[in-house]
């Protein structure tokens, strides 16, 4: 079952990590238009446009750090500590520490997912409960002994 989960799991990764992509250029969009408003209105105060017909311009190009998210979940948090550590380990145990970010984040994607799309969750919960039917343990039988036809008995000798 485990491994059914995570072949499931495996395969919104790609539609994960664009719709996270699509997120991040989303709130810099956002955050970029916020600040570009805030300094329009600071010139037009500076320069006396202000209420005028004309657009104040931008002066200078703006740099846009987008925040974290507010109210990160568990499931976040936990990414985040873990990216954390990664990012100060060396080595091999930099190397481990990647591989056990990707999985948790490969196990935890359609949980996040499933939060926002309820109709996914419902169809990974129906894929590995089928998976589970299928793959539960079968009884084994054993019956015995039994004869041989006649055709391949040893010949035994009379006395």
């Amino acid at each position: 079952m485990f491994l059914t989960y995570l072949a499931i799991a495996s395969t919104s990764v790609p539609s994960g990590i664009k719709t996270a992509y699509e997120h991040r250029k989303k709130e810099a969009l956002v955050t970029l238009d916020r600040l570009a408003q805030e300094q329009r209105a600071a010139y037009a105060i500076e320069n006396g446009t202000q209420g005028g017909s004309k657009p104040a311009a931008i002066p200078a190009p703006v740099r846009v750090d987008v925040a974290p998210a507010k109210n990160p979940s568990a499931i976040a948090r936990s990414l985040h500590q873990l990216v954390q550590a990664r990012n100060n380990a060396t080595g091999i145990s930099a190397a481990a520490l990647g591989l056990l970010t990707m999985l948790v984040g490969t196990m935890a994607l359609p949980i996040l997912v499933g939060m926002h799309d309820p109709i996914s969750l419902l169809i990974i919960a129906f894929g590995v409960f089928e998976a589970w039917k299928l793959n539960k343990h079968a009884p084994v039988e054993m019956s015995g002994p039994h004869e041989l036809l006649p055709e391949f008995r040893q010949p035994t000798s009379a006395t």
